[in-house]
Formats: structure tokens, C-alpha cells, sequence
């Protein structure tokens, strides 16, 4: 038979390792990196728009269809089971 483990006593009696400090730089890290992209491109919309001799409004449409994309796949692929 298997031993009961409890959950709550085992978290509260061990410290915080420097493993799991690394782990969640290391998310923070991809978190930053992962909305830089989103962030960068309203910095470098305005010289496209010029080099491609567009008016700024065009590139709104493209900044929610980036948005909208990223929300369809995290609520479609997130749930999916791993194996």
C-alpha cells in the first residue's frame, strides 16, 4: 500500500532550494522575452509604415489579429494533454 503524503506539511517544513529560485527566474525570464516581441513592434511600426507608405492606423488589424492569435492558441493547445 502506498504511504499518504502530506502535501502542505512537506512544503512548509523544507525551505526554498536554489533550484526552484533558478526555475522561476528562469519563467520570468521567458515571460520578459515572450512580451518583448509584442512590445517591440510598436516601436518599429512607425518606420515599416513609412518604408512601406502606409498610414498607421493599417497596422492596428494586424496588431489584434497578433493578439488574438496568441489567445486562440493558448485556450486551444494549453488544456491539451502531453504524452
Amino acid at each position: 500500500m502506498a504511504a499518504v503524503i502530506n502535501v502542505n506539511e512537506t512544503i512548509d517544513q523544507h525551505p526554498i532550494s536554489a533550484y526552484q529560485i533558478r526555475v522561476l527566474a528562469m519563467c520570468m525570464l521567458v515571460a520578459a522575452l515572450d512580451g518583448y516581441d509584442t512590445q517591440a513592434i510598436g516601436y518599429t511600426a512607425p518606420a515599416v509604415a513609412q518604408a512601406l507608405h502606409l498610414p498607421m492606423n493599417a497596422f492596428g488589424p494586424v496588431f489584434s489579429a497578433a493578439l488574438l492569435g496568441g489567445a486562440l492558441g493558448a485556450l486551444s493547445f494549453g488544456p491539451l494533454p502531453i504524452d
